[in-house]
């Protein structure tokens, strides 16, 4: 009878270490996206039963884990606007901006943000901006132009508020002819 012995090969204390922070590590990177999206679901559940705090700590968690992700920014920015704090969801957004400028969630919550704080100035300027952008990956085309349209109704809004009677009436026109049902 043939027997085969397999040699054991035996690792030092240090290369056991390195071997298992290298799995961990590895499987942190494969895993780090799941870790994200649980927490944003989490944080959108705790913010669909009004409980904006737990919802705030659960998307900072998955900014902590994808410190880029649009879509934490965008919920921890409602997070904080819902909850009544405003300077607070004014900086993430503009920090989401920095990070993708194509963002039209976070520029048309920052024009709703000025607006309703009466700063039509500052909200023009970021309602000009959601209504300029093409597309946003993020949002399925129809929730895309629902976007789109009410920035350019805001900031006609704004426009007019503003004394641009002229930019007003464009901005309209813009907003129907996207969606001429509306009228």
């Amino acid at each position: 009878m043939n027997h085969i012995h397999c040699e054991h090969i035996e690792l030092s204390q240090g290369k056991r270490w390195l071997a298992t922070l290298l799995i961990l590590g590895l499987g942190l990177v494969i895993l780090r996206p799941f870790f994200v999206s649980g927490a944003i679901r989490r944080g959108d559940g705790y913010l669909g039963y009004g409980m904006h705090k737990d919802a705030i700590r659960e998307y900072r968690k998955a900014l902590l884990l994808s410190p880029t992700s649009d879509r934490a920014h965008n919920w921890l920015g409602y997070a904080y606007k819902q909850s009544g704090r405003t300077k607070e969801a004014i900086a993430v957004y503009l920090k989401a901006l920095t990070i993708n400028s194509e963002n039209i969630i976070a520029g048309y919550d920052l024009g709703m943000i000025y607006t309703r704080e009466k700063d039509f100035a500052r909200a023009e300027a970021h309602l000009t901006k959601a209504a300029a952008i093409l597309s946003y990956p993020e949002l399925t085309n129809e929730e895309f132009l629902t976007y789109k349209i009410s920035s350019l109704r805001l900031l006609a809004f704004c426009q007019k508020r503003l004394g641009k009677e002229e930019e007003a009436i464009l901005s309209y026109k813009r907003a129907l002819e996207i969606s001429p049902e509306d009228e």
